[in-house]
C-alpha cells in the first residue's frame, strides 16, 4: 500500500480523491511538527506540502519519495534543487488559484480606489462630511502597469481592460505578440513604464532576480496618486521603503496581501500606515479555489504514485525524463 503524507490538514476535496483509493494510506501531521515529518518522511511515496518548508534536510530522509505536491504555486520555501538531484518533481496547482488572485488583486485595486476602508468608517462614525472630499477615483481610462504576465497576470489585466483600463505589461520572459493578442501594450523598461501608471500590480515568483523589485529608488519613480498592489509574493517590495513612501506621501496606496516575513508582527510598520489594505495571504482562498487547489493537488500526489504526472504541473520537468 502507497502512502501519502499530507503536511497539513487535507482540505476536503482533497481528502475526497485520497479516500477514493484502497490502495492508499494516508497521514496527516499538523504543520511545524518538523520532528513528526522527518520521521514520518522516510515512508511515504507522495507528500502534499500545504506548509512550508520542506527543506534539504526533510528531503534527504524521503527515501520512497515520488512527489511533492504543493498545496499551492508558491515553492520559494521549498528546495528545488535538493528534490531535483533526487530525481523528486515538484508539482503546483497550476492555474487553480488564478482567478482567485487576480480577482482580490481587482478587489484590492477597487477598495483603495473608491476609498472603501475610509469611507466606511466615515459613515459608522458620523463623518457624512467626508464625502465631499472627492478623495475617490474611477479606474475607467486609468493606466494599469501589469508585472509579470502568467497565469494571474494575464487575468488581471484581461478584467482591468473590461473596466476600460489601458494595460501596460512588462514580463521579459512572454513574447510582444502574446501581450498584444491579449489587448495590452508590452513593455521593455520597467523603470520607464512606472512612471505612466496609475496603478501597478506584481504578479512575479519570488527569486533572487525579483527580490527589492520594487525598492526605494524605484518607489521614487512612482506617481504621488499611483498605487502598488502586491498579491504575489512579500520579497518583491522593499517593505521599509514602501511604508516611508506611503508616509510622505510619495505614493496614492498600497494593497498588500503578502509579506517578507509571514505571519508578519502585529506592529508591523504597514499596519498603521496610511491609505493602506490589506489582507492575511489570503488571495488565493476562497470556497472554490480551496476545492480546486485540494483536488488538483491530490491527484497530482496519485498521478506520480501511478507513473502518469502531468508535466505540464511540474516545475523540474527535467527529472521526468531521466531513465
Amino acid at each position: 500500500m502507497a502512502k501519502v503524507l499530507a503536511y497539513g490538514a487535507l482540505v476536503p476535496a482533497a481528502a475526497a480523491v485520497l479516500a477514493k483509493r484502497a490502495d492508499i494510506d494516508t497521514v496527516t501531521i499538523a504543520g511545524g511538527d518538523i520532528e513528526l515529518l522527518h520521521r514520518e518522511v522516510a515512508e511515504v511515496e507522495a507528500v502534499i506540502a500545504r506548509y512550508l518548508p520542506f527543506d534539504r534536510e526533510t528531503i534527504a530522509r524521503a527515501e520512497r519519495l515520488k512527489v511533492v505536491a504543493r498545496y499551492g504555486v508558491g515553492y520559494d520555501n521549498i528546495d528545488v534543487q535538493a528534490l531535483t538531484e533526487r530525481g523528486i518533481p515538484l508539482a503546483t496547482v497550476g492555474e487553480a488559484n488564478a482567478v482567485t488572485v487576480s480577482e482580490h488583486a481587482l478587489f484590492m485595486m477597487l477598495a483603495l480606489a473608491k476609498q472603501g476602508i475610509a469611507y466606511d468608517r466615515a459613515s459608522r462614525t458620523g463623518d457624512w462630511d467626508r464625502r465631499e472630499s472627492l478623495a475617490a477615483f474611477e479606474l475607467w481610462r486609468k493606466t494599469l502597469l501589469v508585472v509579470g504576465f502568467g497565469r494571474v497576470g494575464s487575468r488581471v489585466a484581461e478584467r482591468c481592460l473590461a473596466f476600460g483600463m489601458r494595460v501596460l505589461v512588462y514580463d521579459p520572459y512572454i513574447p510582444q505578440g502574446d501581450v498584444e493578442a491579449r489587448g495590452a501594450v508590452p513593455v521593455a523598461d520597467l523603470d520607464a513604464a512606472i512612471p505612466e501608471a496609475d496603478i501597478v500590480t506584481l504578479h512575479t515568483p519570488a527569486t533572487p532576480e525579483t527580490k527589492n523589485l520594487i525598492d526605494g529608488p524605484r518607489l521614487q519613480r512612482f506617481r504621488s496618486s499611483a498605487l502598488l498592489i502586491n498579491t504575489a509574493r512579500g520579497s518583491l517590495v522593499d517593505e521599509a521603503a514602501l511604508v516611508a513612501a506611503l508616509h510622505a506621501d510619495k505614493l496614492g496606496g498600497a494593497g498588500v496581501d503578502v509579506y517578507a516575513v509571514e505571519p508578519p508582527a502585529t506592529d508591523h510598520p504597514l499596519s498603521t500606515a496610511p491609505r493602506t489594505v490589506l489582507s492575511p495571504h489570503s488571495a488565493g482562498l476562497t470556497v472554490e479555489c480551496a476545492a480546486r487547489m485540494g483536488d488538483v493537488c491530490a491527484e497530482n500526489a496519485l498521478a506520480a504514485i501511478d507513473g502518469r504526472l502531468d508535466p505540464a504541473y511540474v516545475v523540474n520537468p527535467e527529472v521526468l525524463t531521466r531513465t
